[in-house]
């Protein structure tokens, strides 16, 4: 690989946001303002197209709601892809900020962030087509909260037409100080998949237990002996976690119900112990409520794989990070997260790696994600428009 012109192109990215910064601010904080779920991220997308058409990018709608830019560099060359999610939470905002939500939901992750980022990058390496061999894929991604919105678009056809061969995505992440990027190889994020479960008896009067079979009594024990799964038959170097996050049965404090619902969550990051998880709780939960005189159905829907870095992609976002923020900013992460991101899809067809942007302010009381009181720091806006910008001068510079 050889790479030409380096300085010059941070320099002019560095030009290009000392002018324009305070326009990637407002785009940020118009998206937060006007927040849209999960597939109905109209508003947004038709936003990323006119920021796209107005640098003179190419792009086009994939799915409803999704958008994908292609800058060609000046020669023939491999396609690389950088990723920004769009979509925010169905949660109300209570920030009072002058730019706060006017929706029924928020920007409570960061995605308002991770949108203007990429558009701040594809307006940069617009200007730069002639410093680099290939292709730059822009994917405005819509989806990633629950909706799987990523295998959404790899089913669709996101990383071919030019084929993608490495992919890059970033989050923001308040643990982290502004200005420095965390990176890790192997697994970054857990898999996670919901269960869930409806236990049935046979309902009777609170003071004739004896003509019940009682789903309540069932499920007390179904919750109870899902946490063996980890102690006991779990490997203790393999992280899992098994957790009950709703039960819901009766309607008065004197009467048996019929049936109990109840909901949870796995997480793992290998593949195998995924497959472990799911098989135990099935088992679990029928035989405890067959074992009571009762029956229990369990559904786990398809989730999020583990979201598993490869090395090499990692190693480019390193050499990326120590160019665009300094070597002493490039934070090399020890312990993955149990929390979950549906980049993890890409990474089952092309290589590639996902970061973590230094959002933090230093002061420690900032709202964690998914909290009403969130907001993204606009002081790392222009650290990640530099990392992507870093990263595909790193792969595709002349």
């Amino acid at each position: 690989m050889v790479i030409l012109g380096v300085p010059n192109v941070l320099k002019h990215a560095d030009r290009y946001l000392r002018d324009n910064l305070p326009a990637l601010r407002r785009i940020r904080r118009h998206i937060h303002r006007n927040p849209e779920c999960k597939y109905e991220e109209f508003a947004t997308a038709e936003l990323v197209e006119r920021e796209l058409s107005s640098c003179g990018v190419p792009h086009k709608r994939v799915g409803k709601t999704g958008v994908v830019g292609l800058i060609k560099g000046v020669a023939r060359g491999k396609t690389i892809a950088l990723r920004a999610d769009m979509d925010a939470l169905r949660m109300p905002e209570l920030t009072g900020l002058p730019y706060a939500s006017v929706n029924d939901c928020m920007h409570a992750c960061g995605h308002d962030g991770h949108t203007a980022i990429l558009i701040g990058a594809a307006k940069i390496l617009s200007q730069l087509r002639d410093k680099f061999a290939g292709n730059v894929k822009l994917i405005f991604q819509p989806a990633e909260e629950g909706g799987a919105g990523a295998k959404q678009l790899c089913d669709l056809g996101v990383l071919t037409a030019p084929k993608v061969s490495a992919v890059f995505g970033l989050h923001g992440f308040n643990a982290n100080r502004v200005g420095t990027i965390g990176v890790m190889d192997g697994p970054m994020t857990a898999c996670a998949e919901q269960f869930y479960v409806m236990v049935t008896g046979r309902g009777a009067h609170g003071a004739y237990p004896h003509k019940s079979v009682d789903p309540i009594l069932i499920s007390a024990r179904i919750v109870e002996a899902l946490q063996s799964i980890v102690a006991r038959e779990v490997d203790p170097l393999s992280p899992a976690v098994v957790t009950v996050g709703t039960i819901h049965g009766g309607t008065g404090e004197n009467i048996i119900p019929k049936s109990v619902r109840m909901s949870g969550t796995l997480r793992s990051y290998d593949p195998d112990v995924r497959v472990q998880l799911a098989d135990a709780v099935k088992r679990i939960v029928r035989k405890t409520a067959v074992a009571a005189g009762g029956k229990a159905t369990v559904r786990i829907p398809e989730g999020y794989p583990a979201t598993i870095n490869d090395k090499a992609s990692v190693d480019v976002i390193r050499r990326a990070g120590a160019a665009a923020l300094g070597a002493d900013n490039v934070v090399e992460l020890t312990t993955p997260t149990m929390g979950a991101e549906d980049f993890s899809f890409y990474l089952q067809h092309v290589p590639g790696a996902f970061f973590r942007l230094g959002t933090g302010d230093g002061t420690g009381k900032q709202a964690p994600a998914h909290n009403p009181y969130f907001d993204f720091n606009d002081k790392a806006i222009a650290h990640g428009v530099k990392m992507f910008v870093s990263i595909v001068r790193d792969v595709l510079g002349r």
